[in-house]
């Protein structure tokens, strides 16, 4: 036991209790909130939530611009040729409202996404393993992004490249798209540090 305690590593790097006890070390430090574990866990969701937050404010970005260019009136999508490319004039409802619902499941596996992530990192005790799963966590958010690249026909991606960005036209006055996104950021740090974060540091 003593020989445990004071990381003695006559027992061998292997025995299991010795591991268990340098992983709790690292972990708690002087324990409390300054702990090493908890501060590099709390760091990494903090990241983890604002790359979940980025895919959600490029959601909110694209409904808004699609929503300025949505005509009941219009029956076909139309799309104008201009002199840096394509440029996309009108859509029908029906073609908006299909876009809501794409949107809408994106919101919703970013949202699980989110709290699956953050109960993983937030279990995670060997701080190397943290680092690990944030690295792989951070890929997740880019898998969409690599089969469009791979999948998506070559005309197609031409067009799309070719296309001018919408206009979101958000107020230059009052920050909203930042205070939208601050906002549940801040309660998100502060949900995973309270349910997830602390719960475990007591349990270890």
């Amino acid at each position: 036991h003593s020989s445990v305690c004071d990381m003695s590593f006559v027992l061998g790097s292997e025995f299991k209790q010795l591991q268990t006890y340098i992983t709790f070390e690292e972990y708690t430090g002087y324990g409390g909130f300054w702990s090493p574990g908890l501060m590099l866990c709390l760091t990494v969701c903090a990241t983890w939530s604002l790359s979940v937050l980025k895919v959600v404010g490029e959601v909110i970005d694209q409904v808004k611009a699609i929503w300025y260019i949505t005509d009941r009136d219009c029956s076909i999508m139309e799309i104008a040729v201009v002199d840096a490319g394509f440029m996309l004039e009108r859509i029908p409802s029906f073609r908006f409202i299909t876009f809501v619902l794409m949107c809408t499941t994106q919101f919703t596996i970013a949202c699980t996404l989110l709290v699956a992530g953050l109960v993983w990192l937030g279990s995670t005790t060997d701080i190397v393993e943290l680092l690990l799963n944030g690295v792989a966590l951070a890929y997740i958010m880019d898998i969409d992004e690599l089969i469009y690249h791979v999948l998506v026909p070559t005309k197609l991606s031409a067009v799309v490249r070719l296309m001018r960005p919408l206009a979101v036209n958000w107020s230059m006055a009052v920050p909203a798209r930042s205070l939208l996104l601050t906002v549940p950021f801040l309660a998100i740090v502060v949900f995973g540090y309270v349910v997830v974060l602390q719960p475990h540091l007591d349990d270890v």
